[in-house]
């Protein structure tokens, strides 16, 4: 009895290992288990009016905030015409049954580059967003530093996005990588002060 114990508690250990690892990358990590509820997302993706063909090039995570939420899996399908077409798989979890914003950040494998994305989505337990033959769809863009809110404009309205986000506010658009300007993770008055001093000297 105690060696079949012994078996089934390992047998435990393995299986959760291994869907674990199927939730981390070298760039992110989600623990599944930390959450109640979760939702569907299938998707495709662009960067600007350019549709992303090579799927498995990039990989995407949803994120609540700082915090990983859940990493995408690529489907490959066989076509009407035998043909193959990919999709992305991602199950985003909360605790909560409905209402938190849910943003996506994608990483680029043959170039390195962490690419954001303009969409979000409001989490909604068993909600399914998009489906394998119609994806939702996730707009790519670089990250550059200053422009906070992807205007397309390093400006004063970049800084007010920054000090209310560090006042706990909420502003309509805010990446926080574009925000960070040193990279150290922290977004802070040292990086409002870049923000400025590249502003005055642009002028």
């Amino acid at each position: 009895m105690e060696t079949k114990r012994i078996i089934l508690s390992l047998y435990v250990v393995f299986t959760s290992a291994l869907w674990v690892n199927a939730q981390e990358s070298t760039h992110w990590q989600c623990d599944i288990y930390k959450y109640q509820y979760d939702m569907t997302v299938y998707f495709k993706l662009q960067q600007g009016e350019e549709a992303i063909t090579n799927l498995s090039d990039y990989e995407v995570a949803a994120f609540v905030g700082d915090e990983c939420r859940g990493i995408s899996e690529i489907q490959t399908v066989k076509t009407t015409d035998n043909t193959t077409a990919q999709y992305g798989y991602l199950r985003v979890r909360s605790n909560l049954t409905e209402g938190e914003t849910v943003d996506f950040k994608a990483y680029q494998s043959s170039t390195g580059k962490l690419l954001l994305v303009e969409e979000t989505i409001s989490f909604k337990n068993l909600d399914m967003i998009g489906k394998p033959s119609a994806p939702f769809t996730l707009t790519l863009f670089n990250v550059i530093k200053g422009d906070v809110n992807n205007d397309g404009f390093i400006n004063a309205n970049d800084i007010v996005d920054i000090i209310n986000y560090i006042m706990g506010k909420s502003p309509k658009k805010f990446y926080k990588e574009a925000a960070d300007m040193n990279d150290d993770n922290v977004v802070n008055i040292a990086d409002i002060i870049m923000i400025a001093n590249n502003i005055l000297a642009a002028n």
